[in-house]
């Protein structure tokens, strides 16, 4: 051990240290070094105390940083070195030491008994905001001398200065810092924002493109709609959950960020033992049952674009547009992530989706929409029980433009609700025309959509509709697929059950296309199930096919639902879907969809007699 230790003594420390310490790293981003704009003020210290030197430090947990010096120097110290760090504990706030050797403290110190010779010393706290001394305002000398009381209230006075200057440059620092969090973080989600992505990702570009990057963008599908049924307060819950869920099923050094709305990216380096789907399956088997509290019915279902950064293509705005093109290029699901990689096919995609968005209230508020109806044909008599709306849109001259590409655009621009709304008026006022042409029974069939089933105004539209065309409920029949009523259970079924009390009856429509399971046929107060044309098209030729049918038809059956058929095109298929106990049928076979006025002089095709 040197001289110089073995003489240091042993610098006291308050019982408050501990609340010092913490006021002294909330001056975490204070600049401890040295700073001219102190000199002027330690200069007027040295003046008006007329002493050889003066001196402003601050002082943490082990050491003294000098920020401002005037005469004879002194480096920076450790604190046990530190006289200054006895004035630290001065109830008074103030240390002054006539003569450093008649001093028991002082006399073998070594900045007493070494240069810088230190021979008297006056030394005033610097206080932080909460009270807590942060450092020292000191002058001192080579010689003994004694100060007067009006040099050190001076002294004081200039600490205090001092202290001040700190305290409002620490209020610059956190406003500066907050104004950051505002712009650079997204305050809901604490996430960064946009200006942060584009950075980080620039900087993977410009530097790492070689090192297997991967970028996602994700979206929840169908946000718009949560909220404008539900309110920004449950969309705002939303976001944060799926914020979290997207931090727990990231790597660790994952750069994770909200760009705007319902918009987040993930980037991350692929490590070699990770497979690349790793976190899409986290994330799928995540949102299978998201937290969401008090609403275990509701579900999040992503979209997600997925890009790679590698030397060849490593242009940000490229991959940004490229993995947003991907990202919409994801079907919509009932639950769970639906994922895409680009394809250059997709930008074709996108932008007709864009051209039909744009074009598509216009279309709405012009009434440019057909309407066509198609029979559903009870196959114990061959009588017509019904008929379902179909819409067709004319895009240009001799041109339709089919419900499977609108309607899902309509879904997402937020349009379908004013959609359906066009529908059921036009559609019942198309009934009211032929109303009393049909049998009593005989009902309408009309697809809506999960925002219109969600909404709780629907339910009074559609009644009033019904009673300004003169039309009794239960001349109407509300097609919903097993899609639409399991992103909301608990909202669906409740919706579907006043409907039902007016006497609106409802069919699962699209059966076996999507993610249905028995407790939701269970739980779901419709009285009809129908099954795709994709396993009717194979019930004669395919045993897949015909077993899955004749499946569905016993399910239906033993949750007492009644059976439609869609896609019918061949008498065989009728014939097989009767065979097994279907009750309805629609399709080719009975009749192409057509417009209201042929339908009130309709008459099904019978089966033939069967022989002896």
């Amino acid at each position: 051990m040197s001289q110089l230790e073995s003489n240091s003594p042993d610098t006291p420390k308050r019982l408050d240290e501990k609340a010092r310490l913490h006021s002294f790293a909330q001056l975490s981003l204070f600049n401890l070094q040295p700073e001219e704009r102190f000199n002027r003020l330690v200069e007027l210290a040295r003046h008006i105390t007329q002493s050889q030197a003066a001196m402003f430090s601050l002082i943490d947990e082990d050491r003294q940083w000098i920020k401002a010096q005037v005469g004879i120097a002194i480096p920076p110290l450790p604190r046990e070195w530190s006289i200054c760090s006895h004035t630290l504990n001065q109830p008074s706030g103030i240390l002054m030491v006539e003569d450093t050797h008649k001093d028991d403290r002082f006399e073998n110190h070594p900045l007493v008994t070494k240069d810088p010779h230190i021979r008297s010393y006056l030394g005033c706290q610097i206080k932080s905001h909460s009270n807590y001394a942060l450092g020292t305002l000191c002058v001192f000398d080579q010689s003994p001398r004694t100060y007067s009381q009006a040099q050190i209230h001076e002294l004081t006075m200039l600490a205090d200065i001092i202290s001040s200057d700190i305290w409002r440059d620490q209020q610059l620092i956190e406003a500066h810092r907050d104004l950051l969090q505002k712009t650079l973080y997204d305050p809901l989600t604490g996430l960064p924002c946009q200006q942060l992505f584009i950075q980080k990702l620039t900087t993977i570009c410009e530097q790492y493109s070689a090192q297997n990057y991967q970028l996602l963008m994700l979206n929840i599908q169908r946000f718009r709609i949560v909220n404008r049924i539900y309110g920004h307060s449950r969309g705002d819950k939303i976001l944060q959950i799926f914020s979290q869920i997207l931090e727990q099923v990231s790597p660790e050094h994952a750069f994770i960020s909200r760009l705007r709305d319902d918009r987040f990216t993930i980037l991350y380096r692929l490590d070699e033992e990770q497979d690349e789907s790793m976190l899409l399956i986290r994330l799928r088997t995540f949102l299978e049952h998201p937290p969401i509290e008090n609403e275990p019915s509701l579900t999040i279902c992503a979209s997600v674009g997925v890009a790679k950064i590698t030397p060849e293509f490593n242009i940000p705005d490229e991959l940004i547009n490229q993995v947003s093109t991907a990202m919409h290029a994801a079907p919509d699901l009932s639950k769970g992530i639906s994922v895409e990689s680009f394809e250059p096919s997709q930008e074709t995609h996108l932008a007709r989706s864009f051209e039909i968005e744009n074009k598509l209230a216009q279309a709405i508020e012009k009434n440019q929409f057909e309407m066509l109806y198609q029979p559903i044909v009870r196959l114990k008599d061959g009588q017509m029980s019904g008929f379902e709306a179909l819409i067709r849109w004319p895009w240009k001259e001799n041109e339709y433009i089919s419900p499977m590409e609108f309607i899902p655009v309509a879904e997402n621009s937020g349009l379908i609700k004013s959609l359906t709304r066009w529908i059921i008026r036009k559609t019942c006022t198309d009934f009211a025309r032929i109303h009393d042409k049909l049998p009593e029974s005989v009902y309408m069939s009309v697809n809506i959509s999960s925002a219109d089933l969600l909404d709780p105004r629907f339910t009074d539209d559609v009644l009033d509709v019904l009673r300004k065309n003169n039309l009794p409920a239960q001349n109407l029949k509300l097609e919903v697929t097993e899609h639409s009523v399991i992103s909301d259970l608990k909202t669906a079924i409740e919706q579907m059950k006043i409907l039902q009390q007016s006497g609106i009856r409802f069919a699962i429509d699209d059966f076996g296309t999507g993610h249905a399971s028995l407790r939701y046929l269970q739980l779901l107060p419709a009285a009809y199930l129908k099954i795709d044309r994709s396993f009717i098209g194979g019930v004669t030729e395919l045993e897949r096919d015909a077993a899955i049918t004749r499946a569905t038809i016993a399910l239906a059956h033993s949750l007492n639902k009644n059976v439609i058929a869609e896609g019918v095109e061949k008498w065989e298929q009728a014939e097989f879907l009767r065979a097994h106990q279907a009750e309805y049928a629609q399709g080719w076979f009975y009749a192409k969809p057509m417009p209201i006025e042929e339908l009130a002089n309709y008459r099904p095709p019978q089966f033939p007699e069967e022989s002896d």
